[in-house]
Formats: C-alpha cells, sequence, structure tokens
C-alpha cells in the first residue's frame, strides 16, 4: 500500500476544513434568511390578529362549533370542522391527520373566552372604552412584534430581549431564530427587506382592524337599537291589549243588533211617488 506524502496532509486537512465550514453556512442559511424570517413575522402577525379578534368576538369551544367552522393550533396551522367530532387540516405533511374536539381543545392557539360584544344588558357606547383598549393592544403587540424581528437580525442565540416601545408595556420577548440574518451570513440588503416588509404589513393589518371594527361596532349599535325597539313596542301592545279589545267586542255586541233596525236612512228607498 502506497503511504501518503506527508506535505499532503496539511491540503487535505484544510480541504476538510473548508467543506465544514460551507455545511455550516448551508445549514444556517436554511434555518435564518430573509424569506424566512419573513414568513415568520407574517405568521406572528396573523396570531396577534386571531388573538385580537378572540377578545372581542369571543371563541367557543370545538364541541360547540359548526361544520365548516376554523380553528387554528398553538403551531398556527388551521383546522376545519369538517363533521361532528372531527377536525381536518391542510399543513404541509398533515393531510390526513385527523382530531377529535377534545385533541382540538388540548392543542388550541388560545383559552375559550368570552367576547367584549357579547356583552349584555349594556348600550354600544358603554363597549366603546373595552373596544379602544383592545385595538391599542393590538398596535403594542405588533409594533412589539416588529421590533423583536428587528433586534433579532443582529442577534446570536434565543435568549429573551427586553422590548421597550414608547407607550406600550416593557415586555421579554424571546429572539426570533428565523430573523437571525447577521449569524447566518445574511446581507443588509435582507435585513432591510424584513423591517420594511413587517412595518407595511403592520400598517395595512391595523388599517383593515380599524374599518373592521368600525363596521363591527355600526352592526352592533344597530342591533341593539332595534332590540329597545323591539322591547319597548311589546310592552306599548301589552299595555293597550285589553282596552283595544274591550272595545271590539263591544263593537262586536253591537253589530249584532244591527239586523234589527229595518234600514238606515242612508241607505233607504225612497217611498214611491203617487
Amino acid at each position: 500500500m502506497r503511504k501518503m506524502p506527508f506535505s499532503s496532509i496539511p491540503v487535505l486537512l484544510l480541504l476538510c476544513g473548508v467543506l465544514l465550514s460551507l455545511a455550516g453556512s448551508s445549514h444556517a442559511e436554511t434555518t435564518a434568511s430573509g424569506p424566512l424570517c419573513t414568513d415568520a413575522v407574517e405568521r406572528s402577525l396573523a396570531s396577534e390578529e386571531r388573538l385580537y379578534r378572540s377578545v372581542l368576538f369571543g371563541s367557543t369551544k370545538a364541541a360547540e362549533a359548526r361544520a365548516g367552522e376554523v380553528r387554528f393550533d398553538r403551531e398556527g396551522n388551521a383546522w376545519i370542522k369538517t363533521d361532528q367530532n372531527l377536525w381536518r387540516t391542510m399543513a404541509t405533511g398533515r393531510e390526513e391527520e385527523q382530531r377529535r374536539d377534545a385533541e382540538m381543545e388540548t392543542a388550541r392557539e388560545f383559552p375559550v373566552r368570552s367576547g367584549i360584544f357579547q356583552t349584555r344588558g349594556v348600550l354600544t357606547s358603554d363597549l366603546v372604552p373595552s373596544l379602544t383598549q383592545a385595538f391599542r393592544a393590538l398596535q403594542c403587540r405588533t409594533l412589539v412584534l416588529c421590533r423583536t424581528a428587528e433586534l433579532s437580525l443582529n442577534r446570536e442565540g434565543q435568549d429573551f430581549m427586553t422590548i421597550e416601545v414608547p407607550g406600550c408595556i416593557r415586555e421579554q420577548r424571546k429572539a426570533m431564530p428565523a430573523c437571525q440574518i447577521a449569524e447566518a451570513g445574511g446581507t443588509r440588503i435582507a435585513a432591510g427587506n424584513v423591517l420594511t416588509h413587517c412595518r407595511d404589513i403592520r400598517k395595512s393589518l391595523l388599517d383593515h382592524e380599524e374599518t373592521m371594527l368600525l363596521t363591527a361596532v355600526e352592526n352592533d349599535a344597530s342591533y341593539r337599537s332595534l332590540l329597545q325597539i323591539e322591547g319597548n313596542f311589546d310592552a306599548f301592545l301589552l299595555s293597550i291589549r285589553w282596552p283595544i279589545a274591550g272595545t271590539l267586542r263591544s263593537v262586536v255586541g253591537l253589530l249584532g243588533t244591527l239586523s234589527r233596525i229595518p234600514c238606515f236612512s242612508g241607505s233607504c228607498e225612497p217611498a214611491p211617488l203617487p
């Protein structure tokens, strides 16, 4: 067997080192990059939107959901109820998976709660402070999310970060692995695209939810006004029920005596002329 020359050993070690570094960089690019960070930001913003809507409209149990309703799990996957006590999903790699109501309750994204619009016995104007506070919370949470993605761009590891946004509560957020572009060897252009995309999509989301909230408040006000009119009209009908009934009873009794009169002066034929 021919022995390897001693001078070729350093070259071989150098080649192995280069291959290992390339393998590590390719692995980093698959775990953190501009598109992956953008996808993670969009999924997080969608989760914040669902949380906000559950505060407004409430969230029922899986067993109470009708066929066709959609629920999300903690991983952000959508599940649709196809039949009684049966849920299916179209998530990648889980198309054949099924869940029961009890399993959906265990894996549900947010707990069961009663929404602000489900409050009874109050006017819509009484709900405005709570609705305004909920929308303000959505503004802060989405702003904190974009700030978290921004700080994760030059962050290494998954340590908790203190996120401070003016006018909002200070929060402890974990760094987003998909947005650690600097650690994966990404460029500043990719980082700038992530920040621009997060701000743009956040603005679009807030504009949409603001319009939706205005429509929901108008619909709630009209519905509650209709219920008030209906209740007042029912009370009015009950108050005049017996007077009208008594009057109609007297009129019917009077009509029964009209047959005794031979004719009315206005309808009797004139007497024959001589």
